[in-house]
């Protein structure tokens, strides 16, 4: 057993080290074939359609590698040198051996599928298979066929769209009798690949009719064309002609051609096309030639220019009664060898254009005329120009012969006084041309009268048929020069960082050619100095990256053409604030100063007790504390209600008001206050009533009506204290004529007291005020708990408050006295 263990063990070492030291496997790379005994891939169908899918199987024999038990997770796909995660739809286990089954899609037209064993982080080939991919061909057509006399058939195929494997098309012509009704010899065949489209057949007789067929062929399918039935002469195909070409006119050259190998029987058998260019240009041509009977085929093609190169080719098209029935059309054949000719030359067809140059006078005021002319173009010169004669001629007198020369200028000293006119022509082996007139007027300026660095406008003339004809102008300089000054700077804006500076446009008779650039330069304090180059448009620039409060030399240079000019230096104090800043620091402290002396009369009036109580009721009064105040407060100065005087019967609008509520009168309202009690009476008589507060008692009559404001000793301070208190308003109601008896410091009002007006047993109503604690003021008030058989009582017609509903039956209780009505305390 231990030398099993230590065989296995040595195994295993050696199979890890070979795979650690053998290259691993990548994108592209070849891995030597795998021993038959521990893998083996198989691969169905190694050619397939594009996108469709392919199986793979992958065989291992673990004890080929001593590995012991396998998973099928251990195996590795690579597709084309890349790992790939393809689904494993099967795995199988048997007879020692692990198989595995996946399905992949043929997605290019070419593809090798490899699978490996993933064992101790080493990849160990299993097998690897190819495949390929494509598709059946389609669309196949025939697009046409030529026949040469040579005795074969021709035809060209659309193959339709690319398949992506090898495709063998087969092209079959057989011969039939009549128009392809039977086969009269047997077929012809022809093999070619994709790449020619075409393929040749030969045939014994072009006078006879012809099937065609084509077919297409790989390993996914096959597909053919249309037949088609054509006539041998009807897709004739003639060879080029062979031409040849003279000239014997400057205007004219004479083409002739004939079709080797005999052809044609007759010249009428064919049309023609003739093509010809000038050999300095790209462009053709192209004439139809229709040839006459017993004839040699030729043409006589006119209009073209005198002594030109012309290069010429023909090619001719067999015309036949045969493609009338056909399913083909003769073709034109290829254009001809190039033939070269040319043309006579001819008399020049125009002079040449001409002006002068006038020198300044000498002392016999004469002028040095030079007269200059330019060469004609070949096309108007029609042939080598041997000379050019210039004429001078006075006013009144007949032309005469200045100068011939073959050169393009002649020099004339002649009066400056005068008038001249001068004609020029040229000559060639031919003839003159057309003569080209120039008048000179009586002193003319001379031409060295033009300066430099001036602008001039140019008025350019057109010369026809001896008239003078402007044509247009322009500006121009003769010379540009440096600009006779630069211009000024002036800063516009001044910034603590920032200096913009902007200049004027340099006068137009000042700028001495066309203004291209301005250069910018300017040194800041401390710093290199700088340089920047701007258009000749733009007016302004602006400098930044200044220090505050430092000084900055600008300069500017203008630029033409002819030079530069610098300008003067301009220094420049940067701010040291922005603008308004100053301002706003001045504007704040104002403000503050403003503000502390407010604040410090206002430390000085608040010091003064009367100053502080007007300005805290003035600005700010004190919030009521409810738990302070007394409901007579809230009292205004005057009446706003009166019971006195309810009916017997109140009405239903009252009754909604009070419910329940017995109206028989009111004998009194008692009001608390903290300082000032004021109790009025809302009956028709005055009754007496009786206040009392926590701090003093007072009785006083109650005024039927109170007219004005009643202030009390103590107004002023409780105003100035702004404190209002809350009560509780306790009433109740006795039927009876006589109210009931109690040890109240008050007492309900009688007939006979000298306060009353009002009728002497009238049923009465008492109401007394109480602090919110509901403690009676003196001790003597009724009770102010709700009643068993109700709930509080209210009662409107208070201060704020609209609506007071009194709540008890009147009946006596068990003690003899009445019931009693009570109102919750009230908030304003």
């Amino acid at each position: 057993m231990w030398l099993n263990l230590m065989l296995s063990w040595i195994f295993s070492l050696g199979i890890s080290r070979s795979g650690a030291n053998s290259p691993k496997p990548g994108p592209g790379s070849r891995v030597p074939t795998p021993q038959p005994s521990c893998g083996m891939l198989s691969l169905h169908p190694t050619v397939a359609c594009l996108g469709t899918p392919l199986t793979a199987s992958c065989t291992l024999n673990p004890s080929c590698l001593q590995i012991g038990q396998a998973h099928p997770g251990d195996i590795v796909w690579r597709l084309n040198g890349e790992t790939r995660q393809l689904p494993l739809n099967q795995s199988i286990a048997g007879n020692g051996t692990v198989t595995v089954v996946t399905v992949l899609c043929a997605e290019r037209p070419r593809g090798e599928l490899s699978c490996y064993l993933s064992h101790r982080s080493n990849l160990h080939l299993l097998g690897m298979a190819e495949y390929q991919a494509g598709v059946p061909p389609t669309n196949l057509q025939v697009k046409h066929c030529i026949s040469f006399w040579g005795g074969n058939i021709t035809c060209y195929w659309d193959p339709g769209p690319e398949t992506y494997l090898p495709t063998t098309y087969t092209l079959h012509i057989t011969e039939e009798a009549g128009r392809c009704l039977w086969k009269f010899r047997d077929a012809g065949t022809c093999v070619s690949s994709r790449e020619s489209h075409s393929c040749t057949i030969p045939v014994e007789n072009l006078f006879a009719s012809f099937q065609v067929r084509l077919t297409a062929v790989n390993l996914l399918g096959q597909a053919s064309a249309t037949d088609k039935c054509l006539h041998g002469m009807s897709v004739v195909k003639l060879s080029p002609p062979e031409v040849s070409a003279t000239a014997d006119r400057s205007d004219c050259f004479h083409v002739a051609w004939r079709q080797p190998n005999e052809e044609l029987l007759r010249v009428t058998d064919a049309r023609y096309e003739i093509r010809y260019r000038d050999m300095d240009e790209a462009s053709w041509t192209q004439v139809d030639v229709t040839a006459a009977e017993d004839v040699p085929a030729s043409k006589d093609i006119c209009g073209v220019s005198s002594f030109t190169n012309y290069s010429i080719q023909v090619r001719a098209l067999y015309q036949s009664d045969a493609s009338r029935w056909s399913e083909g059309d003769p073709s034109w054949s290829a254009w001809s060898h190039e033939r070269f000719v040319k043309t006579l030359p001819a008399a020049p067809s125009r002079g040449p254009a001409l002006w002068r140059r006038i020198a300044t006078p000498d002392s016999d005021e004469r002028n040095e005329i030079i007269l200059m002319w330019k060469p004609l173009q070949p096309k108007e010169a029609n042939g080598r120009i041997l000379t050019y004669s210039l004429r001078w001629q006075r006013i009144g007198q007949p032309a005469v012969l200045a100068c011939r020369t073959f050169s393009l200028q002649c020099a004339l000293e002649l009066p400056a006084s005068e008038e001249h006119t001068f004609f020029l022509t040229a000559s060639n082996s031919v003839g003159e041309s057309p003569a080209t007139k120039l008048s000179i007027p009586a002193g003319q300026a001379p031409a060295e009268a033009i300066e430099p660095g001036y602008l001039y406008s140019l008025t350019i003339f057109a010369l026809s048929d001896g008239a003078v004809r402007a044509a247009g102008s322009t500006s121009a300089y003769s010379k540009q020069i440096a600009p006779f000054r630069a211009p000024t700077l002036h800063p516009t804006q001044v910034w603590p960082s920032q200096v913009e500076v902007q200049w004027e446009e340099v006068p137009l008779e000042e700028q001495g050619g066309f203004i291209r650039n301005y250069t910018i330069s300017y040194e800041a304090q401390g710093k290199d100095a700088q340089a920047v180059v701007v258009n000749g448009s733009v007016r302004r620039y602006l400098i930044v990256g200044l220090a505050p409060n430092s000084v900055v030399r600008v300069g500017i240079s203008v630029s033409t053409d002819g030079g530069s000019t610098q300008s003067s230096v301009l220094s420049i104090r940067t701010r040291s604030f922005d603008n308004g800043t100053v301002e706003l620091l001045l504007y704040s402290l104002c403000v503050g100063l403003v503000v502390l002396l407010i604040m410090a009369a206002l430390a000085c009036v608040l010091k003064h007790p009367l100053y502080v109580c007007l300005i805290q009721g003035c600005l700010w009064p004190q919030v009521p504390d409810p738990a302070k105040s007394h409901l007579a407060s809230w009292l205004p100065q005057k009446l706003w209600l009166d019971l006195g005087n309810f009916p017997e019967e109140p009405s239903k609008k009252q009754r909604a008001g009070y419910p329940n509520f017995p109206f028989h009168g009111v004998s009194g309202v008692i009001c608390g206050q903290q300082e000032t009690i004021m109790c009025k009476s809302f009956l028709e008589s005055t009754w007496p009533a009786e206040a009392s507060s926590a701090r003093d008692k007072y009785s006083q009559p109650l005024q039927t009506i109170l007219q004005g404001d009643v202030t009390t000793p103590d107004q002023t301070q409780a105003r100035c204290q702004s404190k209002v208190e809350y009560s509780t308003v306790i009433v109740w109601a006795y039927p009876s004529a006589a109210p009931p008896r109690s040890s109240a410091p008050w007492s309900p009002p009688t007939p006979q007291s000298p306060e009353s007006s009002g009728p002497s047993r009238e049923p009465g109503l008492r109401i007394c005020s109480q602090s919110p604690s509901c403690e009676p003021l003196d001790g003597s008030c009724w009770q102010c708990s709700q009643q068993p058989d109700g709930g509080p009582a209210s009662l409107g017609a208070f201060p704020l408050l609209r609506t007071l509903v009194v709540e008890g039956s009147g009946d006596l209780q068990p003690n003899g006295d009445h019931a009693v009505g009570t109102l919750s305390p009230v908030t304003p």
